[in-house]
């Protein structure tokens, strides 16, 4: 009869509640492990047997074997359900000794001292091979072997009991119709309509005539968007510098510019902002590479935006107090 290694009481000492109660059919992430004496008969004989195999080893012997009970737990409990706490090869079939003795680093020889040393005292056993009822390899489906065609049932037909037709009426019903494009009305000359009177003749009001903004320069355009028309000589002058290399007119000279412009639109422009943050450009320019020069002075300049306004709030506050005393 052919035998398996089999960790001895495996469901009942090594698996956690959980997983018990969950009759877990997949590999285990953990296994239960016993501190001390424990507190139920399962515990205490496990308790024992370690006891036994410390008793005429020494302690670094008795910890070795302890280690490999650990490493033997663990290989049995990546498994299955039906194959868990059985030491088997990649081919569900019962592990030699000399496999078994690769998995934990040893030659055969010691491997087999190992096994029956953890056998004596009851840890593990050594018991005929069951004859499990599933394969790891078979995902349900039928597999068609060669020389035989394997027979598929045909999907099964819902009955609709008219709610397949109820749903197409509302699909028509609710379907959007394209709509007629509608002519464009032409404007034609106003023509003149003769009144009831005697043969006088009277001319329609005309539409008022249309202001035309495209006269109006650049200035009064950022005027009227709240611009400040100042912003593009700023960025001019924190891009110079700044020292960038490059060109104004590429893709990332406009790129610096539109953020400096715009740094300066969200800002209350003071001459004393303007030359703090010229001053600080030049000092970013000393240190800083030509890529990060420009993401430096924006994070600078809101930081001193935000010191310019909380002064100017103090101010205000101290000329507030200083009139209503």
């Amino acid at each position: 009869m052919t035998k398996v290694w089999h960790i001895s009481r495996f469901r009942e000492r090594f698996e956690l509640p959980e997983d018990v109660r969950l009759d877990r059919k997949t590999p285990l992430h953990y296994t239960k492990d016993f501190v001390g004496s424990g507190n139920d008969d399962e515990s205490c004989n496990y308790y024992n047997q370690l006891m036994a195999l410390r008793s005429n080893r020494s302690r670094s012997s008795y910890h070795k074997l302890k280690g490999i009970l650990s490493d033997l737990k663990s290989i049995a409990g990546n498994k299955s359900k039906e194959y868990r706490g059985y030491l088997l090869d990649s081919n569900f079939k019962p592990a030699s000794v000399k496999e078994i003795g690769r998995w934990l680093g040893y030659r055969e020889k010691e491997a087999e001292k190992i096994l029956q040393a953890l056998k004596d005292v009851g840890l593990i056993e050594h018991v005929g091979m069951p004859k499990f009822n599933g394969s790891p390899e078979k995902s349900g489906r039928a597999r068609a072997r060669p020389g035989k065609t394997v027979k598929r049932r045909k999907p099964l037909k819902r009955k609709t009991n008219g709610k397949a037709k109820v749903k197409e009426k509302e699909k028509k019903r609710h379907k959007v119709k394209p709509q007629k494009k509608v002519p464009t009305p032409t404007t034609q000359p106003i023509k003149p309509q003769p009144s009831a009177k005697a043969g006088r003749v009277v001319q329609s009001a005309a539409p008022p005539e249309l202001k035309n903004t495209d006269l109006l320069g650049d200035v009064a355009r950022g005027m009227l968007h709240r611009y400040d028309p100042r912003a593009k000589q700023f960025a001019l002058e924190i891009y110079r510098a700044l020292k960038l290399t490059w060109d104004l007119n590429s893709e990332l000279g406009k790129r610096e510019l539109g953020c400096f412009s715009s740094l300066w639109h969200s800002a209350d422009g003071s001459d004393e902002l303007w030359a703090r943050a010229v001053s600080e450009a030049e000092k970013i320019a000393k240190r800083r590479q030509n890529i990060k020069k420009g993401a430096v002075f924006c994070t600078v300049f809101k930081k001193l935006e935000a010191a310019y306004a909380r002064r100017k709030i103090k101010e205000k506050n101290y000329v507030e107090n200083a009139k209503a005393s």
